[in-house]
């Protein structure tokens, strides 16, 4: 990611649609969010290896706090947004975070989460009433809460990343607990490196290209709609089982059979690509807490 805001500060790194527009943000834009809360984490103590939760919907910086905290040297907690307060808990003390980052539409659920327990809590936007000194890092209990805009106003500009070793822990991830309590599976930065290595050496993705992602055929026009002319459109589906391909023929302004085609030749090559990790996978490195990736 550094490679890339250095070769190409200006280049928009992230958009996401809005009601009202599209939100932009360039690579500068999100290494100087992501190393503004690196270097805030660094300077309240954080060591190395430690846990930080996110329960927060897809945001730019969301992306900005996961490549601060491994930046910093931690790790990334992932937490599902449906979940309800206790199932939050129960997670944060089965990770082990002392930390988690929330937006404000989870903060309720953030702070009764952490009643009772050493865990802080930092939202990603200024809540609409806040008290105590911004910026300082305290427990939701004592009715103040830090905030990114605040982070941000205070980097210095001087942030450099704890090296990492590829056996580090990168992310800690729960399966959705579906049939049973959700599970934690352990990605070091090797794993997290050799899948991204993997899928840019199929995918050939640069600079030239805008990657939209949609979850429903119903997203997919959607998805494309702000991609610009200038720009090749990767589309990342989510879910091809309810694919309509008259749909997707007509978002993408190419012919059905066309359609059909892509998406046949993409099975192919993700079923190559997948084969392809399983031989490149680590065999050293932390195992998977009780299950396996």
């Amino acid at each position: 990611f550094v490679e890339c805001a250095e070769r190409w500060p200006q280049n928009v790194a992230i958009e996401v649609q809005r009601p009202n527009g599209v939100e932009s943000h360039t690579y500068m834009e999100v290494r100087k969010m992501a190393e503004s809360f690196g270097s805030w984490l660094i300077s309240n103590g954080m060591p190395p290896g430690e846990r930080i939760a996110i329960l927060a919907d897809n945001h730019p910086r969301w992306v900005a706090a996961y490549l601060g905290i491994i930046a910093a040297g931690g790790a990334a907690v992932p937490l599902d947004t449906a979940y309800h307060a206790d199932q939050v808990a129960k997670l944060l003390k089965n990770s082990g975070a002392s930390l988690m980052i929330c937006d404000t539409k989870h903060l309720e659920i953030a702070i009764e989460a952490v009643a009772g327990s050493e865990v802080s809590v930092v939202v990603t936007e200024s809540p609409a009433v806040k008290t105590g000194r911004p910026g300082t890092h305290v427990r939701p209990s004592s009715g103040s809460l830090v905030d990114f805009d605040s982070i941000f106003s205070q980097y210095q500009g001087t942030f450099k990343p704890v090296p990492r070793r590829p056996d580090d822990l990168a992310s800690l991830l729960y399966t959705s607990g579906t049939t049973a309590d959700p599970k934690g599976v352990m990605l070091t930065d090797g794993n997290l490196l050799g899948e991204a290595e993997a899928v840019f050496a199929w995918a050939h993705i640069g600079p030239e290209d805008a990657a939209a992602r949609a979850a429903r055929a119903a997203e997919v026009q959607r998805a494309l709609l702000h991609v610009s002319d200038d720009h090749r459109a990767v589309l990342v589906l989510h879910d091809l089982q309810d694919l309509d391909y008259a749909q997707t023929a007509a978002a993408l302004d190419i012919p059905v059979g066309t359609v059909k085609s892509r998406l046949h030749r993409a099975r192919i090559e993700m079923a190559e690509l997948l084969g392809h990790l399983r031989e490149t996978e680590p065999t050293e490195g932390p195992e998977p807490l009780k299950e396996g990736r």
